[in-house]
């Protein structure tokens, strides 16, 4: 569809509207609440002729010419951003028309761990010899449970914490602490 003078609002406005009502529809089904649910638009457009199109943003609601003005003096804003030049005396044309729903959700609680009264000895499983350095030498390190800590204990590397999915390696010179969120954090020490 050419973006001149003669543009069909009408049948622009009716083709966006149905897209988005078929993804409220779509997204409602599926739990979102009307007001959790955010509607974006923009368009493919090219100069009559080529065989390359620029993607450009537009604002919802009702099509007027005003907005067809503006979406054409972004287009050719875009255009050039891409191509480094723009004819903005050259026709334009619509190729396609996108409208993105996205539904929001609340950020979920983060569960904070509670102390057990746990010490860094009650975790203390075993100890290994590892190698932390390309001279060769082995150091026996403390090997600890996850499960086992409390957060706030500190552990200083050398160490290893293993957890059912994964082992933290703590290289020398750098801290372990288990936050009250579940995460741990390895910062250096000094």
């Amino acid at each position: 569809m050419r973006l001149d003078e003669r543009v069909d609002l009408a049948t622009l406005n009716t083709r966006f509207e149905s897209l988005e009502s078929q993804g409220v529809e779509h997204l409602e089904a599926d739990g979102f609440a009307r007001d959790d649910i955010s509607i974006s638009r923009s368009t493919e457009m090219r100069y009559v002729g080529q065989i390359h199109e620029c993607s450009v943003e537009l604002e919802t609601g009702t099509l007027t010419p005003e907005k067809i003005e503006a979406l054409l003096a972004a287009f050719h804003r875009r255009h050039e951003e891409l191509y480094t030049y723009a004819e903005p005396h050259n026709p334009v044309e619509l190729v396609n028309i996108e409208s993105t729903l996205t539904g929001h959700v609340s950020k979920p609680p983060v569960r904070q761990l509670t102390a057990r009264g746990c010490t860094i000895k009650d975790a203390l499983t075993e100890h290994r010899p590892m190698l932390f350095d390309g001279e060769g030498l082995w150091v026996e390190t403390p090997v600890y449970s996850g499960e086992r800590l409390d957060p706030g204990i500190a552990i200083e590397g050398p160490a290893v914490v293993e957890e059912p999915t994964t082992n933290i390696v703590v290289r020398p010179g750098w801290t372990l602490v288990l936050e009250p969120n579940n995460c741990y954090r390895i910062t250096r020490q000094g």
